[in-house]
């Protein structure tokens, strides 16, 4: 907990409040400095503009609890709360925070709490923290601090109890790419005022709460709060600001700018007088903008308005009048008032609802209407709910210059005005009688945290005799910059009765011809925007029209998807367990969950600051096929803070990532690309700075020389490669498979091509290394699932011995496939800079620099043939498989692809080509269920297909294609349509779609037989202590979320017979367990647990006259006395593929989901999802229904939502930050969720009866897509259209890609 405030001399000084923090950790705390230090560290003329909140609290205090990932408030890892005073009222406010996104220099008089704050191992745990333990809501663990955050700030806010309701839609702020949100939700939800009693049930019997803080009071707290239990009212904090409110404050801050604290409207204008700033300046109050538009270079001047308390009061006189600094939050709460209470304004709901869903709470509570107003001044393709709210009302804002002069105008008029040297200071709302209605839309491609597609807002005034409109106001955004208003369509309505089908179709003419979108990338196609304003119209006239005219069946169109997801998600898990075999199958917590959940889990950039460290950034190619002539950085050495450039020449040994000569490896790919150019963004040199903001802001001023640039068109799709000359190579052959057998009986050949998308890994934690020089060699900390490589790839770049070179990787933050091997571009970086200058270095590459840098999960295509006979039963398939490799084939999945291809069927009829293609873009890589994902999606697909133009029931196609042997799920489908009630659900949907022409359902199944294939050497280390019998592991996998260090634990605590607290599990460290394979394939928990059962059995072995020599001796004693005779009390194993005790074996999978979907505008909701999974005998099951959620998830954002966006000209990703990439939150999952395990089937070969769960749900997601299809094709029946053949949606499906397939005709849009 950090308080920050300001001395009178302009210095800045933060300062702990958490002394005993600081004491338990042995920092220096001194409470009677006056100047701007924390633990001894000065601030204020040392701090940049760019210094943000964030970077103080981690770097310069030291308390790297709170995280960070995007850097834009995106993510919601950086979340803190604070509690401030309110300008003008002096009233105590507490608020969360993105704390990346804050300047440090802004948060004066601000009392901070951290993750640190609220809960430690010193003073105890919050309940936030051990709640969302015991829920199993934190996997990699790296957000959970974030989300803590975020419910401690939502709990301390509250003035009121909460419901499950406010609870559930406050996350939009954080997202998590492990859990799939479920249990994170559930365990908040348990603070609910009256909570599902299915929900407070997880809790009994595991929740400690004798030695809990209450969240709101930080005093013993029992769980929830009940009103006779206590209040949750906000505490009065004494939060300390200068003694001089009306002393502008002038700090000169170390970049050579100037900062201001200002307290009213005219000390604006003085201090900018006070250094002619009026050509360079920059007001700044929450500072959110820089989350959608980042700022990389700041203005000379910077002046904080946000103590101005003139500019954050409101008044009523005729009208409402907001002081133009007012936040979002304050906003609403007002709005939500003044409905209530004033007739006048009770259009402000309408306003309200809609300000609900714009950005999140962290950002609404520091972001300013007039913040958001002049974003969209400066940046008019900016699609700002703001200003289309408050234009759609008329409002009215005031402009003041330095000479206090006003200028008042209208919203329209101020985009076109010239604002330099003037202050917004008032929006004046207007009063609308109930003869006004209004109705607004926000089409954003997730259901919360993202920016508009299309929005729009319509203002009518009717005639109360009839329905006649008398005035207009019809707002868009995201059409085009210059398009706001469709005044010719205003002009049309006028005198007209709006609810007859001629006046809509009139009207709908007009707009037709009046919106004009731009060509905006990533955002989405004109045809699209331009297709879904004339919905948004359409539904608004819906919404109005009375009853009586409107026929029920058009109704469901007046809302939007999102709107129709129940407020509430529920959720659904069935496993067994067997006390008996305690601690095997036991739902044990997991052993690292409450330090993740409480900040104290060390991540690779939470190691602390080490002497002398430099950082390192990347330069990057700026095109896509070409050579280096020439890199100049002099101008770059210039400047303060820069230490220096490297280049390939710089390389001792050979410039590579890595060894080019292991299986998944084949070839070797450059560090720094020495002479040619093979993709946009390739890295080409390396900036080291002092700090990692100073590397990545001027790693883009290193000027780099072409030549022989190409001018052929790049080729970066699989068909470009395809196309391609044969001299180029593009093609790369891989074993396909050849049929055995032929059928005779065809009936029907269908033609058609399958489609996976690019995804990208969207780790919370980024590619982070720490390399030190050490002795005559180097510790290297790695955010790495393979530290064989690591170790491997760095020794042969600075060309040393491999035993030179030690790694560690304590956790990852997430990894899912990219710390496979992409992680070797920090690891090896950080290495070249540690060698050149023998100084440590770390690194953290930025969202945006692994988005360009490294590839995702490949695209693939499958072209196929099948002739089938009547039941859709294969009798010969023709087909050819391609992936998306990117410029090398390292991490090529295609033998994982055809092996996956089979699925649960006969392949006996089938011949497959298989292809890698080579394009130009960065080399793809693996990403969970590499292979898998895409073939069993792919022939998921082609069995929909068959069912599809046979018109029969897909799950009877695959029972005809199904393999004979050694395959469960005919008796799998039938338990799982019994607990699914999916045939009663199918009913259901039938009747729907009848009576609903815009909201259509879809549901559809996937199944899968996904196959566990050991590979790679993994071992173990077991350890016991003599003194206390206690054990310790040294684990040849990491633990990346998926509980490896939880279950191999439970494993030694069951050969031992000891209890699992006595079993410890350290960090993974190369030296200790040499030569492992990568962790991935979720197939490394088996075989660490097969080496620490192994170990056990040697220790136990040596044990054994020892315990013949005392049977009624404790465990402790045993191990005592084994010392004492000299018994090693440690032993190791290996696995490899040559072990005949791993047996491949397959995993059995069903699932099914539910979608709804808005036909009109593309949006759409997962009304529920089932999974069922074949997981043998779980050694843990409530870390493995967190997988199999988790995983599914995943897979459905990819199916949904995620959408990799190239620029095919010049090869540049467009979406490569959390503003336009974007993964499923809270409020995207399925509503209803429900995860079942098969019961009492035991693995035959797997370690303790087990199997794999981590990765094969995700090849079930396929499901969505069909349901999506299913839904679609409804409504294609309804506008006539041939609905005979298969539909191929685009994927993934986003709102564009239904809007696109659906293709509803414009004169469908009616009313009666």
């Amino acid at each position: 907990m950090v308080l920050l405030s300001a001395s009178p001399c302009g210095l800045a000084r933060l300062i702990t409040v958490c002394e005993r923090y600081a004491a338990a950790h042995g920092l220096k705390y001194n409470s009677e400095k006056s100047e701007m230090m924390v633990f001894g560290v000065r601030a204020g003329s040392e701090v940049s503009v760019d210094t943000t909140l964030n970077e103080y609290i981690r770097r310069r205090a030291g308390l790297r609890g709170t995280k960070y990932m995007c850097l834009e408030g995106g993510c919601g890892a950086c979340v803190v709360n604070a509690r401030a005073q309110r300008p003008g009222t002096g009233e105590i406010i507490t608020f969360s925070v993105n704390s990346c996104l804050v300047a440090a220099l802004s948060c004066e008089g601000w009392d901070i709490t951290t993750i640190e704050g609220i809960g430690n191992r010193m003073k105890g745990y919050n309940v936030i923290q051990t709640r969302l333990n015991h829920y199993f809501g934190s996997q990699c663990g790296y957000c959970s601090p974030g989300f803590v955050m975020s419910m401690y700030s939502l709990i301390q806010s509250s003035e009121h109890h909460l419901s499950e309701e406010d609870i559930e839609k406050s996350f939009g702020s954080n997202l998590c790419r492990c859990t799939g949100y479920r249990p994170i939700l559930e365990a908040f939800k348990s603070f609910a005022v009256d909570p599902d009693p299915k929900i407070l049930s997880k809790i009994k019997d595991i929740e400690d709460i004798d030695n809990l803080l209450c969240p709101k009071s930080g005093k013993k707290c029992g769980g929830t709060c009940k009103d006779d239990e206590q209040e949750w009212c906000l505490i009065n904090a004494k939060v300390t600001t200068s003694n001089d409110d009306s002393v502008t404050k002038k700090i000169l801050i170390s970049d050579d700018k100037v900062w201001f604290r200002v307290n009213n409207i005219k000390a604006i204008f003085s201090a900018l007088d006070d250094v002619q700033g009026y050509d360079n300046y920059m007001l700044v109050a929450g500072n959110t903008s820089r989350g959608a538009y980042p700022i990389k270079y700041f203005p000379k001047v910077l002046i904080d308005i946000s103590g101005v308390a003139e500019l954050r009061a409101h008044y009523l006189d005729v009208n409402l009048v907001l002081g133009a600094n007012t936040t979002l939050t304050d906003t609403l709460n007002l709005f939500n008032v003044l409905s209530k209470t004033n007739d006048d304004f009770w259009y402000l709901e309408v306003l309200k609802k809609h300000l609900e869903v714009v950005a999140h709470i962290p950002v609404r509570n520091i972001g300013t209407l007039a913040g958001n107003l002049i974003l969209k001044h400066e940046h008019p393709d900016f699609q700002s709910d703001i200003f289309l709210l408050f234009s759609c009302v008329g409002a009215i804002i005031t402009l003041v210059d330095h000479r206090m002069q006003q200028t008042e105008m209208g919203l329209p008029e101020f985009l076109t005005t010239n604002i330099v040297g003037k202050v917004m200071t008032t929006i004046k709302l207007p009063p609308l009688s109930r003869n006004y209605r209004i109705v607004t839309y926000k089409i954003r491609p997730k259901a919360q945290n993202a920016h508009a597609e299309v929005n729009g807002a319509f203002l009518f005034k009717f005639d109360p005799k009839d329905h006649k409109i008398i005035t207009a106001s019809i707002v868009y955004g995201g059409i085009n910059p210059s398009f706001t208003r469709a005044y010719n369509t205003e002009h049309f309505l006028i005198g007209r009765d709006l609810f007859t089908n001629e006046t809509l179709q009139g009207a709908l003419h007009c707009l037709k011809k009046e919106v004009d979108p731009d060509f905006n990338p990533p955002e989405p196609s004109p045809h699209y925007r331009k297709k879904v304003a004339l919905a948004l119209f359409y539904k608004c006239v819906i919404n109005l029209c009375p009853r009586e005219i409107l026929n029920p069946i058009y109704a469901s169109g007046a809302t939007l998807s999102y709107d129709d997801r129940p407020p509430v998600s529920r959720s659904y898990q069935e496993y067994d367990t067997n006390k008996p075999d305690y601690p095997i199958t036991q739902p044990l917590l997991k052993k690292e969950g409450l330090i993740q959940c409480a900040g104290e889990a060390k991540y690779n950039d939470d190691i602390p600051t080490i002497a002398e460290e430099v950082f390192a950034s990347f330069v990057m190619a700026t095109i896509a096929r070409g050579e280096i002539e020439s890199i100049d950085y002099s101008d770059v050495l210039k400047i303060d803070g820069i230490i220096t450039v490297l280049t390939s020449k710089d390389i001792p040994g050979i410039n590579t990532l890595g060894r080019g000569d292991q299986p998944i490896i084949p070839e070797d790919e450059e560090l720094l690309a020495s002479d040619k150019i093979f993709y946009y963004n390739q890295p080409v040199a390396l900036v080291v700075a002092e700090t990692q903001v100073l590397a990545d802001k001027v790693a883009c001023l290193v000027k780099v020389n072409y030549k022989n640039i190409s001018k052929k068109p790049i080729i970066f799709t699989i068909q470009d490669a395809i196309n391609a000359p044969a001299f180029e190579n593009r093609l790369v052959s891989y074993p396909g498979m050849e049929p055995t057998d032929r059928g005779v009986n065809v009936q029907r050949v269908i033609k058609g091509q399958f489609y996976s998308p690019r995804q990208y890994h969207h780790t919370m934690e980024l590619h982070t290394t720490v390399t030190r020089p050490v002795d005559n060699g180097y510790e290297v900390d790695c955010s790495a699932q393979w530290q064989g490589v690591t170790q491997a790839g760095i020794a042969l770049l600075l060309d040393i011995p491999y035993n030179a070179v030690i790694v560690r990787t304590r956790r990852c933050g997430g990894a899912f496939g990219c710390k496979i091997f992409r992680h070797m571009f920090a690891a090896t970086a950080t290495a070249l800079v540690a060698y050149k200058l023998n100084r440590p270095c770390r690194m953290a590459m930025r969202m945006p620099d692994i988005m360009r840098i490294i590839g995702k999960r490949p695209d693939t295509r499958l072209d196929y043939e099948v002739g089938v006979d009547g039941n859709g039963q294969i009798q010969y398939m023709e087909a050819t498989f391609y992936t998306n490799d990117g410029m090398s084939s390292n991490e090529n999945e295609n033998s994982y692809a055809i092996r996956s291809l089979k699925n649960c069927y006969n392949p006996d009829r089938w011949r497959v080509e298989s292809f890698g293609v080579i394009t130009d873009a960065p080399t793809n890589c693996f990403m969970r269920a590499p292979g898998d994902f895409e073939g069993i999606s792919g022939i998921e697909h082609i069995m929909e297909h068959i069912a599809d133009e046979l018109k029969r029931d897909p799950i009877q196609v695959r029972f005809a294609n199904y393999r004979t042997n050694d395959n469960q799920l005919p008796d799998y489908i039938s338990m799982f349509l019994d607990k699914s009630d999916f045939n009663k659900r199918l009913e259901y949907i039938k009747e729907f779609n009848a009576k609903n022409r815009w909201k259509k359902r879809g549901l559809r199944l996937s199944n899968m037989s996904y196959e566990a294939k050991y590979f790679g050497n993994y071992s173990a280390v077991v350890s016991v202590y003599h003194g206390d019998g206690s054990v310790v592991i040294n684990a040849g996998g990491v633990e990346i979320g998926q509980g490896l260090n939880t279950k191999i634990a439970q494993v030694a605590a069951f050969e031992f017979k000891i209890p699992v607290e006595k079993v410890a599990v350290l960090p993974s460290y190369d030296f200790a367990t040499p030569n492992c394979y990568s962790t991935g394939s979720s197939i490394t928990i088996e075989c660490v647990a097969l080496c620490v059962i192994r170990s056990c059995e040697q220790i136990k072995a040596r044990l054994a006259p020892v315990r013949a020599a005392m049977p009624n001796a404790t465990w402790e004693e045993v191990v005592m006395e084994a010392d004492v005779r000299g018994i090693l009390l440690q032993a190791n194993a290996e696995t490899s593929p040559n072990d005949p005790r791993l047996k491949n074996y397959p995993i059995f999978g069903v699932a099914a989901t539910e979608v709804e979907v808005d036909v009109l505008t593309g949006t759409k909701y997962i009304v529920r999802g089932d999974i069922f999974e074949d997981v043998g005998r779980s050694i843990n099951p409530a870390l493995d229904v967190g997988q199999v959620e988790g995983a599914f998830v995943q897979g459905l954002s990819l199916w949904l939502m995620e959408d990799v966006m190239y620029s095919h000209h010049k090869g540049e990703i467009y979406t490569d930050r959390t503003w336009n990439y974007h993964i499923m939150g809270a409020k995207d999952i399925p509503n209803d969720y429900r995860v079942y395990f098969s019961r009492n089937r035991p693995n035959p070969v797997g370690i303790l009866g087990s199997k794999a769960t981590g990765e094969p749900p995700t090849s079930l997601s396929r499901c969505v897509v069909d349901s999506m299809r299913q839904a679609i094709q409804a409504s294609r029946r309804d506008s006539g259209y041939d609905t005979d053949h298969f539909l191929n949606v685009d994927v993934p499906v986003t709102n564009e890609s239904v809007v696109a397939a659906a293709n509803v005709k414009i004169s469908e849009f009616l009313l009666y």
